[in-house]
C-alpha cells in the first residue's frame, strides 16, 4: 500500500505543483479586426489601450489567418490544423466535426491542470468542442450581436435576411451591447480565478467590429465623418481573374438608401468600422486594467488576435472572403511576462499560436497540431520564421511571402500574383507578366508544399493523441557516444514544417555560422559504423526557399533505411548579400561552410566524412554542382578547425539544375533564356548579356560548367521534360537543355554525368535518392 500511495502522489505532481508555476493565459479574440490600429500605423483610428499593450509586448506585423472567414479561421487556430478544400471551409465550420478528435488549444491547457473559461465568441458556435475544451459551460450574453437600441434601425429591413440598418449610434452605456457584457463577465471571472489560485486560460471574444456597426454614440463621436479618409483604389485590380470577388455580407443589412459606390457610403462604412474598433479597444482596456489591479499581469500571457482581415472599400470590396492581403493579414499582439517588447516582421500563421502558447507554458504539443511554435521570436524578433504562409477559401489557395501574394484558383486554372513591394495596394495582377515567370514557378512550388502539409494532418481520437514537447533549437550539441548513436532509431513522427513522411530531425536548428540563415537540420541513420551523408540544398532562385522543402529533393525515410544520414541547410538569400560581390558568392560559400561544418561533426554524429553527396533543386541544384566541380576550399593553415575541412563531394544528384551561369551559353542552348543575371547583380537578362565581358572572371569562378575537371565526382541530373537544344522552352529556367549541355562537356573530360528526363534512353535511376543509395554505398570511389 505504501508503494501504491507513493506512485499516486508522483502522478499528481503535473496537475498541482508543476501547474502552479505555469503562466496564466488571457486569450482575447476580436472579430473582423484587420491591423487597423494606431500601433500598426492606422492613420485615423484611435486605439490607446491596444497600442499600450503593443508597446509592452510583441507586435507581429506579418501574421496571417488560414481561412478568411470566421468559423473556419477559428477552427484552424483552435486546433492548430491547416485547412484543405474539404476541411475548414466556411463560416459554419465546427472544429468538432471537421477535426473530430483533435485536441483543441484550451483542451490541452485543461489537461495540463488549467482552469479554462470561454466568454463571448471564441469558436464560431458556442457549443463547438465545448465539453472537451472548457472547465465550465461556454458563456455568451443573450440578445446576440444584432440587438438594437435605435428604433430607426429596424424601421426597414433588408430584402435578403430581414436585418435592420447596417449602423446605429445610440447614446447608451458600454454594457448595453453584448461586447460590454463579455468584458464585465471576464472581469468577474478574473477576480474569482485570482482567488482560486490555479493557473487559468481565460478566453474573451468580442464581436465588434463585425457588422452591423452598432456602438455607443461616444465612440462615433471620436471621428468627424467628413474627415474620414477613404480608399483611393476603389476599382477592381487590373487583370484579376474572374474568380476574385469581394464579400456580399454587407448587403444582408439594410443600407439606408446609400449608393454603395458613393464616397458618402465609403465614409459611413469606415466611420462605423473605426467607431466599433474604438469601442472594443475600450473594453479590452477595461479587462487589462483589472488584470493589472489584481496583480496578475506579471504572470499572465496576454494574446490579442483577429480572426481574419477586412477590406474597407479597397477595390470596392467590403469584408473578407478572398485571399488578397487585406483579407488574410491579421493583428497579433502577445505580451509575455519577462520578455522584451518589440515588433517582428517574421511571417507567422494563426495556426502557430497554439504551439507557441504551449511552448511558452512548457506544455506538450499534441501530434495533431500542424502549426509551429514561434517562441524564439520573442528573444530574436529579427529572425525569419516561415518562408511563406498559407491561406485558402473556396476555390482559391494562396501563399504569401515577404514580397508576394500568389493565389491559384481551381488547381491553377487561373492565377493571381501581387508584388507587395512595388504594388502594396494589390492593384495589378502580374501573374502573366514574363518577368515574373520565375517568381510564379517558385510560388507554385511553395504552395504545393503547404497543400501537401495540410493534407497530411494527423487527426486522431483525442484519447490516443500523445503530446510531444516543442522542438527547441539544438545550438549546443552534447557529444553522444558512438555506440549510443548507433542504437538510436529514426523518429517516426512527422517533422514540424516539413512535407509528408519526413521524420523529426535528430538535431534541429543547428547553427553552422553567424547569420540567422546559417542553420541546418540533421537526421542520423542508425548504424554501428560511420554513415554516408546526403546534404540537401533547397531551391528558390537564391531569393527564397527554405530547408523545409527537403522532401522534394530527397526521400528521407528511404535514405535512413539504407543507412545514409541526411542534412538540410538554409543559407543567405540574395537580399542578405547586398554587401557581397558577386551576390551569388554568399549562398554558394554558405553551402561550402555547411558542408565543412557537417564534416567537423563526423565524430559526434557518426558521419563518414569521405562519403558525402549533395542534392537539391533549381538554384540549390546549381549550388550542389558548384560544390561538386569547384576545387577544394579547405584551408589547412586556418586557425578555424571547420575551415580546415574539405568541401569535395563523393557524388551529386539534383533536380532541374542550371548548369551554367554564362548568358551566351544559356542563349545558345535555349534562345528564350531569362535566368541568372541576379547572381551577378544584373537587373535583367538583357543587362546580363550586355555586361558579360566585364563579369567573365565571376562566370569562371561561379558557373558549374566552367569548373568541371577530370577528377570530379559523378552527377545525375533529373528534369521534368525532354530537351530540345537550340529551341525555346516553356520553362527555360529548368530546361533539360542545361543538362545536355553539361553532359556533353563532362563526357569530353571523362566525367560521369547522367541526364534523366521522360523518354531518356538507358536511364539507370528513377530518382536522386536511388542514385545516392547506389553510389554512396559503393566500396570504391566512383
Amino acid at each position: 500500500m505504501k508503494t501504491v500511495f507513493a506512485v499516486l502522489t508522483v502522478s499528481l505532481i503535473p496537475l498541482t505543483a508543476i501547474a502552479q508555476d505555469r503562466p496564466n493565459v488571457l486569450f482575447i479574440a476580436i472579430d473582423d479586426l484587420r491591423p487597423e490600429l494606431a500601433c500598426y500605423g492606422g492613420p485615423q483610428v484611435r486605439t490607446p489601450h491596444l497600442d499600450e499593450l503593443a508597446a509592452q509586448g510583441m507586435r507581429f506585423d506579418r501574421a496571417y489567418c488560414q481561412v478568411p472567414v470566421c468559423g473556419a479561421s477559428r477552427a484552424s487556430l483552435m486546433t492548430g490544423i491547416l485547412p484543405t478544400a474539404n476541411r475548414f471551409r466556411n463560416y459554419t465550420t465546427r472544429a468538432d466535426k471537421d477535426a473530430s478528435g483533435a485536441a483543441t488549444l484550451p483542451e490541452t491547457f485543461k489537461k495540463a491542470g488549467y482552469t479554462t473559461l470561454s466568454n463571448g465568441k471564441i469558436f464560431h458556435f458556442r457549443d463547438d468542442s465545448e465539453d472537451q475544451s472548457w472547465s465550465e459551460r461556454a458563456w455568451r450574453p443573450g440578445g446576440g450581436s444584432l440587438k438594437s437600441y435605435d428604433p430607426a434601425t429596424t424601421e426597414r429591413l433588408s430584402a435578403s435576411k430581414k436585418r435592420g440598418r447596417i449602423y446605429e449610434a445610440p447614446d447608451v452605456a458600454d454594457n448595453a451591447y453584448a461586447d460590454g457584457l463579455v468584458a464585465e463577465k471576464s472581469i468577474k471571472d478574473l477576480r474569482r480565478l485570482q482567488q482560486a489560485g490555479k493557473p487559468f486560460f481565460l478566453a474573451c471574444g468580442f464581436v465588434r467590429p463585425h457588422m452591423p456597426f452598432y456602438a455607443p454614440k461616444r465612440y462615433w463621436d471620436l471621428y468627424q465623418r467628413d474627415h474620414v479618409d477613404i480608399a483611393d483604389n476603389r476599382y477592381r485590380p487590373r487583370d484579376a481573374p474572374k474568380e476574385l470577388a469581394g464579400s456580399g455580407e454587407f448587403r444582408s443589412y439594410h443600407l439606408a438608401d446609400f449608393d454603395v459606390d458613393s464616397e458618402d457610403f465609403h465614409r459611413l462604412m469606415r466611420h462605423g468600422y473605426m467607431a466599433s474598433v474604438s469601442y472594443v479597444d475600450k473594453l479590452v482596456g477595461d479587462v487589462l486594467a483589472e488584470l493589472q489591479r489584481l496583480e496578475l499581469d506579471g504572470k499572465t500571457i496576454v494574446v490579442v488576435w483577429g480572426d481574419h482581415g477586412w477590406h474597407l472599400g479597397e477595390h470596392n470590396f467590403w469584408g473578407k472572403h478572398n485571399t488578397m492581403h487585406l483579407a488574410t493579414r491579421v493583428p497579433l499582439i502577445i505580451k509575455v511576462p519577462g520578455r522584451k517588447a518589440g515588433a517582428t516582421e517574421a511571417l507567422v500563421e494563426t495556426s502557430d499560436i497554439y504551439p507557441t502558447l504551449c511552448s511558452l507554458a512548457d506544455i506538450g504539443i499534441p501530434e495533431t497540431v500542424q502549426g509551429r511554435s514561434f517562441a524564439t521570436l520573442f528573444d530574436h524578433p529579427e529572425q525569419t520564421f516561415r518562408e511563406g504562409v498559407y491561406s485558402r477559401i473556396r476555390s482559391g489557395d494562396a501563399i504569401i511571402t515577404d514580397r508576394f501574394t500568389y493565389t491559384a484558383y481551381n488547381g491553377g486554372e487561373s492565377e493571381m500574383l501581387y508584388d507587395l513591394k512595388k504594388d502594396p495596394g494589390e492593384n495589378e495582377n502580374v501573374a502573366e507578366k514574363p518577368e515574373y515567370a520565375e517568381t510564379v514557378s517558385v510560388m507554385k512550388s511553395l504552395l504545393k508544399q503547404r497543400q501537401s502539409e495540410a493534407a497530411s494532418a494527423k487527426i486522431m481520437a483525442a484519447t490516443s493523441a500523445k503530446p510531444k514537447k516543442p522542438i527547441k533549437p539544438d545550438l549546443e550539441q552534447k557529444k553522444v557516444p558512438q555506440k549510443q548513436q548507433a542504437a538510436q532509431k529514426p523518429k517516426t513522427e512527422t517533422a514540424v514544417g516539413y512535407g509528408v513522411n519526413v521524420p523529426t530531425p535528430t538535431h534541429s536548428g543547428v547553427a553552422y555560422g553567424s547569420h540567422q540563415r546559417h542553420v541546418l537540420d540533421f537526421w542520423q541513420a542508425a548504424s554501428d559504423k560511420p554513415t554516408p551523408l546526403v546534404m540537401v540544398i533547397h531551391g528558390g532562385g537564391w531569393t527564397g526557399g527554405s530547408k523545409e522543402r527537403l522532401s522534394r529533393f530527397a526521400d528521407v525515410p528511404a535514405l535512413l533505411q539504407a543507412g545514409i544520414s541526411v542534412a538540410a541547410i538554409n543559407y543567405r538569400l540574395m537580399k542578405h548579400s547586398q554587401d557581397v560581390e558577386p551576390p551569388v558568392k554568399a549562398p554558394l560559400h554558405d553551402a561550402a561552410r555547411a558542408l565543412q561544418f557537417l564534416r567537423s561533426k563526423a565524430g559526434e554524429w557518426n558521419i563518414d566524412k569521405t562519403r558525402i553527396g549533395a542534392a537539391g533543386g533549381s538554384a540549390g541544384a546549381c549550388s550542389s554542382l558548384w560544390l561538386a566541380y569547384h576545387d577544394d576550399l579547405a584551408d589547412p593553415d586556418s586557425s578555424d578547425p571547420i575551415a580546415r575541412e574539405s568541401t569535395r563531394l563523393w557524388c551529386v544528384a539534383v533536380n532541374a539544375p542550371q548548369t551554367t551561369l554564362d548568358p551566351e551559353q544559356m542563349k545558345a542552348w535555349t534562345p528564350n533564356s531569362r535566368y541568372g543575371g541576379h547572381a551577378f547583380g544584373k537587373k535583367n537578362f538583357a543587362q546580363f548579356l550586355a555586361d558579360r565581358e566585364s563579369i567573365l572572371p565571376w562566370i569562371a569562378e561561379y558557373s558549374p560548367y566552367a569548373l568541371v575537371s577530370r577528377d570530379d565526382p559523378p552527377a545525375c541530373l533529373f528534369y521534368g521534360k525532354p530537351p530540345a537544344m537550340g529551341e525555346a522552352q516553356k520553362d527555360p529556367t529548368h530546361s533539360a537543355n542545361f543538362g545536355i549541355g553539361l553532359q556533353k562537356h563532362c563526357r569530353e573530360l571523362g566525367v560521369d554525368c547522367e541526364v534523366v528526363y521522360p523518354g531518356a534512353s538507358e536511364a539507370k535511376y528513377k530518382t536522386p535518392t536511388e542514385f545516392h543509395i547506389a553510389t554512396l554505398k559503393q566500396e570504391e570511389k566512383p
